[in-house]
């Protein structure tokens, strides 16, 4: 399965519409572990990040089988960039690929939709907090304390709290990642 084709089959999940490129990184993130497929996620500044996903949207949008929108929020006055939210939504012509995606990659389709079912009703900010939460976990190897795992953010210069990691261990425990002590 290739990134584009995992991008369709969760914005078919999602209602065939994601708000946030954000929030889509992320999904993928969680679903390319659960179905243990390798899309090359590395650390960002909003957590794990594809540069497969990425092309994936580029291809997809590209083609025509994606449309794209961007929101402006004006500029952030602390880090001088303009804040924008880029959507996405399928294509007739995207359904029609998804249609054959569907059947090609039956199995996996079904388990897309089931964890997508779940993490589509998380907000991105709490599954970017999930992901990075996991990123680390995985990273060290070993299971980690809630103080480590927020020392450990730290060297990715990402800054998360204690309560933020409570909401995060409940994404990880509801997609089995993880298991409370």
């Amino acid at each position: 399965m290739e990134a584009r084709h995992l991008i369709l089959m969760i914005l078919e999940a999602c209602g065939k519409r994601i708000e946030s490129k954000t929030k889509l990184q992320k999904i993928a993130y969680f679903i390319s572990i659960l179905l243990k497929k390798d899309f090359q996620f590395n650390a960002y500044y909003y957590g794990p990040y594809s540069r497969s996903i990425e092309e994936g949207l580029g291809e997809l949008t590209g083609a025509g089988f994606l449309n794209v929108s961007m929101t402006s929020y004006g500029l952030d006055s602390i880090h001088g960039f303009e804040k924008k939210r880029y959507d996405y939504d399928i294509t007739e012509a995207g359904e029609a690929l998804l249609k054959h995606l569907k059947t090609q990659h039956a199995k996996e389709y079904e388990e897309i939709q089931q964890y997508t079912n779940f993490l589509k009703e998380e907000n991105y900010f709490d599954l970017s907090i999930a992901a990075k939460s996991y990123f680390i976990i995985e990273k060290e190897k070993q299971p980690l304390t809630r103080d480590q795992i927020c020392l450990k953010a730290r060297e990715f210069h990402w800054n998360i709290s204690q309560s933020e990691i409570d909401s995060a261990i409940k994404i990880l425990m509801n997609l089995r990642l993880i298991k409370e002590n």
